[in-house]
C-alpha cells in the first residue's frame, strides 16, 4: 500500500508538469512563446522520470496479481488488492495518455519553430516514446517532417541566397523578369511541390517562403526603386549543424 501510495505522490507530480506544458488550446504565436521557453533539460528530466514510472507501475500491477491469486485471506482481502489493481491499471493509462499527449504537441510546436539539431532530435526520441500506435500513425506525418525539416531548410535557403546574390536583382529594366525566374523557382523546390501550404508542413518554412514570395511580388508589381532585400529570410534559414557547421 505504501508503494501505490507513493507511485500516487509522484504520479501527481509528474502530471502537473505536463499540464504545465501542455499547450492545445493557446494561440499559434503564444504556443510558439511557450515551448521556445521550454527549457530541453527539463522535458527531459520529465521523459526520464515517466520511463522510470512505467516499469515501476508495472511490476506493481504484476505484484499485485500475485498476491491476489495466491490470497487465502477473506474475500475483503482480495477486494481491496483487486481495487488497488484497477487503480494502478488507471494510472498507468493515464501517464501514458498525457505523456503521448505532451510529445505530440511539442513535436508539433518544433515545426513552427527555427530549426534546432537538439529539438528536433529530442522531438524524435520522444515520438519513439509514443505508447499509443494509433497516435503515433495519425501524427506519423510528424515524425516525418521532424526527419525533412535539415534538408528541406538547406533546399529553401539555397534558392533564396542565390536570389540575393544575383546581380540582376538590382537592376531596374530585369526586374520582372528577375522575379519570375526566382519564384518559379521557388516553386520548383521538392519542399513546395510536396508540402507547401498543404496539410502536413513544417510551419516555420512555410511562413518563410510565403514571405519570400510576397518579396518577389513587391520586387516585381511596386514602384520603380523597390528593391527586395532577403537578408531577414536568409538570417531565419541560418542554423548550425550537429558538427557545429553553419548551413
Amino acid at each position: 500500500m505504501k508503494k501505490f501510495i507513493l507511485l500516487l505522490m509522484l504520479f501527481s507530480f509528474i502530471e502537473n508538469i505536463v499540464a504545465q506544458n501542455e499547450v492545445t488550446s493557446t494561440p499559434v504565436k503564444e504556443r510558439e512563446k511557450h515551448i521556445a521557453g521550454l527549457q530541453v533539460d527539463s522535458i527531459m528530466l520529465l521523459d526520464s522520470m515517466a520511463q522510470r514510472l512505467y516499469p515501476l507501475i508495472n511490476q506493481l500491477i504484476r505484484d499485485l496479481r500475485i498476491q491476489n491469486n495466491s490470497n487465502i485471506e477473506t474475500q475483503q482481502n482480495n477486494e481491496e488488492l483487486k481495487k488497488e489493481n484497477d487503480r494502478l491499471k488507471i494510472v498507468n493509462s493515464n501517464l501514458t495518455g498525457k505523456l503521448d499527449t505532451m510529445y505530440v504537441q511539442i513535436a508539433m510546436t518544433y515545426l513552427s519553430l527555427k530549426y534546432s539539431p537538439t529539438r528536433v532530435k529530442l522531438a524524435l526520441e520522444m515520438f519513439d516514446r509514443i505508447a499509443n500506435e494509433q497516435v503515433k500513425t495519425e501524427y506519423s506525418w510528424v515524425n516525418k517532417m521532424l526527419k525533412e525539416y535539415e534538408k528541406s531548410m538547406v533546399e529553401v535557403k539555397t534558392v533564396v541566397q542565390r536570389a540575393q546574390n544575383d546581380a540582376v536583382r538590382m537592376e531596374k529594366p530585369m526586374k520582372e523578369m528577375y522575379a519570375d525566374a526566382y519564384m518559379n523557382k521557388i516553386k520548383e523546390m521538392s519542399y513546395y511541390k510536396m508540402y507547401y501550404r498543404g496539410k502536413s508542413v513544417i510551419e516555420y518554412l512555410d511562413n518563410e517562403i510565403t514571405k519570400v514570395l510576397k518579396l518577389l511580388d513587391a520586387h516585381k508589381n511596386k514602384y520603380q526603386n523597390y528593391t527586395a532585400d532577403f537578408t531577414e529570410v536568409i538570417n531565419n534559414l541560418t542554423f548550425e549543424d550537429t558538427t557545429g557547421t553553419v548551413q
